[in-house]
């Protein structure tokens, strides 16, 4: 549902009733979206009102409360998008705000009856944006993590090189074969690690460097330092970053 559609319901957590009537003016006028506003005096009172309203925003007295009071409403709702008012014109204390989590700030003598409720509008979206990209990435780290678990389950030799012939991955079955631990391998040059008995070493090189044009895929045996020899399908490939 578009956001202008719906109520946005705003928690202003502030100890002066001024600032509080001046809040509610603005938004009720608001043609951009229907406000929703909740006040609350005490912190102790804001966290209560927070869990009972389902609400969307908090606006948070800087004047009133101190910087701790931010750190309070992100442990209890990390995703909850805050907006700071304070009367002070120094661009620091916002700045730091912003720093401290909170995605804006407003000089409370500088607030635009047309811009702020805009402004909550966007500090809901940009937050929404950012529980999403963070979802993203878990999910992406995820399939990764579950992409290495099948990797390493696999009873074959796995290792991935970089262009620059060092090592980037290498499975549980190949770091068997190799003799050595992960930390061992990685970043290594793959020609410190393991030998091919058939193709030279300056054709490999040119293969993995250079890229050389037709020559994509070829078997060898690929001696390792026990002395115990397997065959290996080499494949090279662009890689797809």
């Amino acid at each position: 549902m578009p956001m202008r559609d719906r109520v946005i319901h705003v928690l202003l957590i502030d100890r002066n009733p001024k600032d509080a009537f001046l809040v509610e003016k603005i938004l009720s006028a608001s043609k951009a979206a229907k406000f929703n506003l909740s006040t609350a005096l005490t912190m102790s009172s804001g966290p209560l009102t927070l869990d009972e309203n389902g609400v969307d925003v908090v606006l948070l007295d800087l004047d009133s409360f101190a910087y701790d009071n931010l750190h309070l409403i992100r442990e209890m709702a990390p995703s909850m998008p805050i907006l700071v008012l304070t009367k002070d014109e120094d661009e620091d204390v916002g700045i730091n705000a912003v720093k401290q989590g909170a995605q804006d700030y407003w000089v409370k003598e500088q607030i635009d009856t047309q811009l702020f409720p805009r402004a909550i509008q966007y500090a809901i979206e940009r937050q929404s944006a950012e529980v999403r990209l963070e979802k993203a990435l878990r999910e992406v780290h995820k399939s990764h993590d579950d992409l290495l678990s099948i990797l390493n389950m696999i009873e074959l030799g796995i290792v991935t090189i970089e262009q620059n012939g060092a090592v980037a991955f290498v499975n549980k079955t190949a770091r068997e074969l190799i003799g050595k631990n992960e930390k061992e391998i990685l970043g290594n040059q793959w020609s410190d690690l393991f030998s091919f008995v058939t193709h030279d070493v300056a054709w490999l090189k040119k293969l993995f460097y250079e890229k050389l044009e037709g020559e994509k895929k070829f078997q060898d045996q690929v001696r390792f330092p026990s002395g115990k020899r397997y065959y290996m399908n080499v494949e090279v490939q662009d890689d797809p970053r």
